[in-house]
């Protein structure tokens, strides 16, 4: 949980995830166009952002996919962190 933690909370990944909340979906290059991130930056945040299922993507175009946020595992991960914070929960990466 810590690791999805950090990595969602890092600015990079919150400005990706900002961004795709505010719409239905959008390709790589509207993230990077809006974020202003680096494209080596944007390419591992949405990768580990995929890989924790924080970030979708979907419906390719042209070959290329769209990106969206799944809300739910957002929802869940920082759920799950606010009850270890107040010690309702033990982190599970470390059992």
């Amino acid at each position: 949980m810590l690791i999805a933690v950090r990595t969602i909370g890092h600015p990079a990944a919150v400005a990706i995830v900002r961004f795709l909340a505010g719409r239905e979906d959008a390709l790589a290059s509207e993230v990077l166009d809006a974020t202003g991130l680096q494209r080596s930056t944007l390419t591992r945040y949405l990768r580990d952002l995929r890989d924790l299922d924080v970030v979708q993507a979907h419906g390719e175009v042209g070959g290329v996919p769209r990106y969206s946020v799944n809300r739910v595992e957002v929802e869940k991960i920082t759920r799950d962190h606010l009850d270890y914070m107040l010690g309702r929960a033990s982190d599970p990466e470390q059992t």
